[in-house]
């Protein structure tokens, strides 16, 4: 077989390398990023710490966006009015500013657009009108794994409010601001009537869409902004596809959660970043959403610039020169940390090895060695697994299971080894009590050694 250098994987990956027009321009405070934690935002702001997206994340973005053309394809064919998708969007970042009052300070690089000083600008997924209400509103898509996908609805349908809402949190903050968008408090640009002004709307309905990459399971998430209390409502979620008995089923989840004060939150959450970035406000004053740091790509420039405190949500501490003693634990502490965590690879690797040995031996065996600290005793316990479930199965069943997998072979077994040393040591110096433990279990194994002793 000939050697193929370069193949479609590699050449579908290398496909999105270019630079895109985002790449050019600073990062800038947006609806898209107004859920971030604050911290994260801090960095990002001050030029300490780089969100860039590398190869694989571009690939996941284009295959975001594949899926948004998909669903406006889906709209359309149903009969919903698409106004515009990737709708250029500016809201207010503060309440009290009106559209009139923005300042253009430049153009957007993606869109051409104008952007303003005092506005957050970002693109909304969709723009359509709701068939029911003939009133527009702003749709999200998002094209997530079946991790994230069962995780939003286990929440839903638990009721758990907080969890649902941290886990939907940069999601969430996005949607709002654009709903606040159309409520009047920005302006957004339509292909066929330029940059409006929606001063009519003190309710604007929207949806999240998740829909699963990996089943096709979709679930709608619906929101409602009132603009004269300030408040957002998620108020029910739709799922469809979810149950593989019946994937034309549609679950409803009625909900009634809502965020007072919503758009007044957010501006003063960003005001208090812009006021950490300009050094007007001690970042360590800024919390920390502890839950994401897990996942945070930007997790090593927070621990070096907030000094390892990532989970702390308020300034805890002052930076203070260790003396002499304290200095030299420190760095003794780490030293035997770095230690440890060698030794656990080098021995991780030495058990992987002897997994592979333990293959190639007897069932049944218990094999000794002799130290000077005593006997090293090696057991092995295996464990067999198939990749079909027999367990539950009627016996008739079973017997015709068993017999079609005599003839296609279609079960697969996996025989996994879990090898297990340990000491026993010699009785001199022991309690009586030892003495007599150990002396049992060197029987118990010369008699599995030696049946006939």
């Amino acid at each position: 077989m000939a050697y193929i250098e370069r193949t479609y994987s590699v050449e579908a990956l290398e496909g999105v390398r270019g630079e895109r027009p985002r790449d050019r321009m600073k990062f800038y405070l947006s609806p898209s990023v107004a859920g971030y934690c604050a911290r994260k935002l801090y960095l990002l702001l001050t030029g300490q710490a780089e969100d860039e997206a590398d190869l694989r994340l571009r690939h996941i973005f284009r295959d975001g966006e594949i899926h948004e053309e998909a669903y406006a394809a889906l709209l359309r064919a149903a009969g919903v009015e698409v106004l515009g998708e990737q709708v250029p969007a500016d809201v207010a970042e503060l309440p009290e500013v009106s559209p009139s009052e923005f300042v253009e300070s430049g153009r957007c690089l993606i869109c051409g657009e104008a952007v303003f000083e005092n506005a957050l600008h970002g693109h909304m997924d969709f723009l359509v009108v709701n068939p029911e209400t003939a009133r527009p509103e702003v749709i999200d898509h998002k094209a997530v794994s079946t991790a994230h996908f069962e995780k939003v609805l286990r929440n839903a349908r638990d009721r758990a409010r907080d969890e649902l809402f941290r886990n939907v949190k940069p999601y969430l903050v996005q949607l709002g601001l654009y709903m606040v968008t159309l409520s009047g408090a920005g302006s957004l640009v339509l292909p066929d009537s330029g940059r409006v002004v929606f001063d009519d709307l003190d309710e604007v309905g929207g949806a999240l869409i998740y829909k699963n990459k990996n089943n096709g399971a979709q679930m709608e998430v619906r929101f409602r902004y009132v603009r004269s209390e300030d408040r957002l409502e998620l108020n029910e979620v739709a799922v469809r596809g979810a149950d593989s008995g019946d994937p034309e089923r549609v679950e409803r989840i009625f909900l009634g959660y809502a965020i007072p004060g919503f758009h007044r939150k957010v501006s003063t959450r960003l005001a208090r970043v812009r006021e950490a970035a300009e050094g007007r406000l001690d970042a360590r004053e800024l919390p920390a959403d502890s839950w994401q740091c897990a996942y945070c790509r930007v997790r090593e420039a927070c621990e070096r610039v907030f000094l390892g405190a990532v989970y702390r949500s308020a300034r805890e501490h002052s930076e203070i020169e260790p003396d002499e003693e304290l200095r030299r634990l420190m760095a003794e502490d780490h030293r035997l940390a770095m230690e440890i965590l060698r030794l656990e690879n080098l021995r991780e690797a030495v058990r992987e090895r002897l997994r592979r040995a333990c293959e190639r031996l007897p069932e049944g065996g218990v094999y000794v060695a002799k130290v000077p600290e005593g006997r090293l005793i090696l057991t092995v316990g295996r464990r067999t697994s198939r990749s079909v479930d027999l367990s539950r199965l009627p016996p008739e069943e079973l017997e015709q299971v068993l017999e079609l997998n005599r003839e296609y072979g279609f079960i697969r077994e996996t025989v996994s080894y879990y090898p297990v040393v340990r000491l026993v040591r010699e009785n001199r110096g022991d309690s009586p009590r030892k003495s007599k433990r150990n002396t049992a279990s060197l029987r118990l194994v010369r008699g599995a050694t030696n049946p006939g002793s």
